[in-house]
């Protein structure tokens, strides 16, 4: 009898889903994560209340809750996820990684991202495309899944991370995208 292959489980760190629950927290107040905790399926709400920073968690439950997060709390306003991207790179990034980040410059950080990634993702590939000393890109392919909300989330995590750079003016487009449609997903950053 044959057995099917099992599909590989595609994973991010426990992290994330910590920084799901600080960030509501922050943002809409305790009793807005008690109610949001009531709404969610009962696999994100486990999720939240248990993962370990450390531990590896299947990439869908991260999706779901992005999706739990717009639907819930923004009245599925988008954006949010640009927002939260922003408050996980301030949180993910420690005082003294971000003392060090000053020393080097923006584009240098970029030339790091893809061994950043693979600390929080077993999936993906990025690559790095230094235009200038003021101008980057990071390519994403081999992406399991295509997913808005993921990607409005490392568009507003990139840029709040080069702010934390030093980087001034700091603008980041998201010019292709596996969401729309295209093969990869490319995210171009421009800054001072």
């Amino acid at each position: 009898m044959k057995t099917e292959p099992e599909k590989p489980v595609h994973q991010t760190k426990g992290v994330y889903f910590r920084s799901i629950k600080d960030f509501i927290k922050d943002r809409f107040g305790q009793e807005s994560w008690e109610s949001f905790l009531n709404q969610v399926p009962s696999e994100v709400r486990e999720t939240l209340q248990t993962a370990v920073s450390i531990a590896w968690i299947d990439m869908q439950i991260r999706l779901r809750t992005n999706r739990c997060l717009v639907e819930h709390l923004a009245n599925g306003d988008k954006s949010i996820m640009t927002d939260h991207g922003r408050f996980r790179s301030e949180r993910d990034l420690t005082t003294i990684k971000r003392m060090l980040m000053r020393v080097a410059n923006p584009g240098y950080l970029m030339e790091k991202a893809a061994s950043y990634w693979r600390q929080f993702f077993n999936f993906g590939s990025v690559t790095i495309n230094r235009k200038s000393k003021t101008e980057a890109s990071l390519t994403l392919v081999d992406m399991p899944f295509k997913d808005e909300l993921f990607c409005r989330e490392l568009e507003g995590y990139l840029a709040r991370m080069f702010e934390l750079a030093g980087a001034k003016n700091m603008k980041v487009v998201h010019s292709e995208c596996r969401s729309r449609g295209d093969t990869r997903c490319i995210f171009e950053g421009t800054w001072q």
